[in-house]
């Protein structure tokens, strides 16, 4: 039997698998209930984030034996077909693989025919900003006037590439990042029916570094469970995402304040035994310091968010340094962060960032 990556396997079959999209997600129930049912949708989003599934869903959804319903009954011949990708009057096109007009044409001559089982028939356009102006023109013409039995469903990462005549023929449902607390409860879900033990800083290290998409959390899942022996474990989770950890980068910004030059110089002998996330090092920092000002903005609220051990720690940091200087030290990072793109190895730009904000607490 061939294995199935988390991805696929946990690929949402249902409406309310679909997670941190509340508002999107009313509003398709709502439109169902109403029998408000759009011409075309626009799903836009990062990458990851659920715009083909949530296609799929809408598909499903629209197609079910048992009438427009936001809970398909998974047991008719189409919602199993839907979900095994075989549904024939379900037809996905990849814009990116498929950007010329001749293509497009060939696919919009099709859509003169009845749906042979279901109730629509659908066509989902995934990374429909990749067509070709010839081709946008071409489909614009069947979106002034589709048929009544077809439905089309556009997803796209890159929003602002959709032609204005397109955009506003659309209904548009933008899926928002994801919020870390929800990718952990539904990593956790899925590992325990899986059957899986886990760290549950592990799974904070994961959600941190997912840059909020589901998909890119499964991703980094999979690997840590191959790397811990189907077992989720923080050490090797740290160790896979070369991370950080946030004390160690509390002990660099205080040596800094503190012009520390052995501290500093013992924190990169600690890095060099490692592989680094630089990048991820660089956005624990810049939190960081937004924390400090925050805390010497407003002390008694922050005694409410931080935990004893780290208020202690804000309390004395913020003796040692003014608002201005830690306003300085966010600006040097943070311009140094966009400079990782350019340096010719992400560890020297780090070390020569340091350096700068070193010289800048000497002086």
């Amino acid at each position: 039997m061939y294995y199935k990556p988390l991805t696929l396997k946990w690929r949402p079959k249902h409406f309310h698998e679909l997670i941190g999209q509340h508002n999107i997600l009313k509003l398709i129930e709502n439109s169902f209930l109403l029998k408000r049912i759009q011409s075309v949708y626009l799903i836009s989003g990062i990458k990851g984030i659920g715009k083909t599934s949530l296609a799929r869903l809408i598909a499903k959804g629209l197609n079910c034996k048992n009438g427009i319903t936001f809970r398909p009954c998974q047991s008719c011949c189409n919602c199993q077909e839907a979900d095994s990708n075989c549904f024939i009057d379900l037809i996905e096109i990849d814009a990116a693989s498929y950007t010329k007009i001749e293509y497009i044409k060939e696919v919009l001559d099709t859509i003169k025919y009845s749906p042979s089982k279901g109730r629509y028939k659908i066509y989902i356009i995934d990374e429909v900003h990749m067509l070709s102006k010839y081709s946008f023109n071409a489909l614009l013409k069947i979106l002034e006037e589709p048929p009544l039995h077809t439905k089309f469903i556009l997803a796209t990462t890159e929003i602002y590439k959709i032609p204005e005549t397109i955009f506003s023929r659309c209904f548009h449902l933008n899926l928002q990042p994801i919020r870390k607390k929800y990718i952990i409860d539904r990593l956790k879900n899925i590992l325990t029916l899986e059957n899986v033990y886990y760290e549950e800083y592990a799974l904070d290290l994961i959600a941190q570094s997912s840059q909020k998409s589901m998909r890119n959390a499964l991703s980094l899942t999979e690997k840590a469970l191959i790397l811990g022996n189907n077992k989720i474990l923080s050490n090797l989770v740290s160790k896979m995402l070369g991370i950080v950890h946030i004390n160690e980068i509390f002990n660099l910004f205080e040596a800094l304040i503190l012009s520390n030059k052995e501290q500093l110089i013992s924190f990169f002998e600690i890095c060099a035994k490692k592989i680094v996330n630089w990048d991820d090092f660089l956005i624990k920092l810049l939190i960081l310091i937004h924390q400090i000002i925050l805390f010497q903005i407003y002390p008694n609220k922050m005694n409410f968010i931080l935990k004893k051990e780290k208020y202690i720690r804000f309390q004395k940091i913020s003796k040692k340094i003014s608002t201005n200087d830690l306003h300085n030290y966010y600006q040097i990072f943070l311009k140094g962060r966009q400079e990782l793109t350019y340096a010719p190895e992400q560890k020297i730009a780090v070390e020569m960032i340091i350096l700068r904000a070193f010289l800048y607490s000497i002086n």
